[in-house]
């Protein structure tokens, strides 16, 4: 994520893993909301979808159909606010 910062492409939100090869998805998560971006996260471990539930972020479970995603997305993006959860 820190390189594709350096670019001029513009970021509206992330869809992140959570269990994230080389970096911990909570801290990239953290990162993302330094820099107030909407974060939806995806995973099937029970420990990660703890943790996005007391952060209050939003979480697709694995598996999980596209639709799902789009409506997640939506949330996200609508809301303005870092890994807003649905009501």
């Amino acid at each position: 994520m820190r390189d594709f910062q350096r670019t001029d492409d513009r970021v509206d939100a992330i869809v992140l893993d959570a269990v994230t090869p080389g970096e911990n998805g909570a801290s990239l998560a953290r990162h993302a909301k330094d820099l107030g971006l909407p974060v939806v996260m995806i995973s099937g471990s029970n420990d990660e979808i703890s943790f996005a539930a007391e952060q209050g972020l939003q979480l697709l479970r694995k598996p999980f159909q596209a639709e799902e995603l789009y409506r997640a997305l939506d949330t996200a993006l609508s809301s303005g606010e870092f890994g807003q959860r649905s009501a």
